[in-house]
């Protein structure tokens, strides 16, 4: 879902561009603890793993707006629930995520 209307600095990439760059999705976990915001990407030579502490700062029916505790380097986020799956908009892009259970 991510691809569907994916944009880089407001144009669409051409088609090869787009088939490069949804070769790298899929491959970004995002695992949430009650305090914690985890990101792990896994690339070929390794996966990189990232930490940040966060809090909520508002929650409705359909969103969870995210804060976090180094906000230069994380900016705030909010995250779009869905049945399954999560939404969050990165520029003018939303990445979509589907819900996996830990194995």
């Amino acid at each position: 879902m991510t691809m569907a209307y994916f944009t880089f600095q407001g144009t669409r990439p051409n088609p090869q561009t787009l088939q490069r760059i949804a070769e790298m999705y899929g491959k970004i976990t995002h695992t949430f603890t009650p305090s914690t915001f985890i990101v792990e990407e896994r690339h070929e030579v390794g996966i990189r793993r990232l930490e940040v502490d966060y809090r909520v700062d508002r929650l409705t029916d359909s969103t969870v707006s995210l804060s976090f505790a180094v906000p230069r380097e994380h900016p705030d986020m909010t995250l779009y629930r869905g049945d399954g799956w999560y939404s969050m908009r990165a520029g003018s892009n939303f990445e979509y995520f589907r819900r996996v259970n830990p194995a």
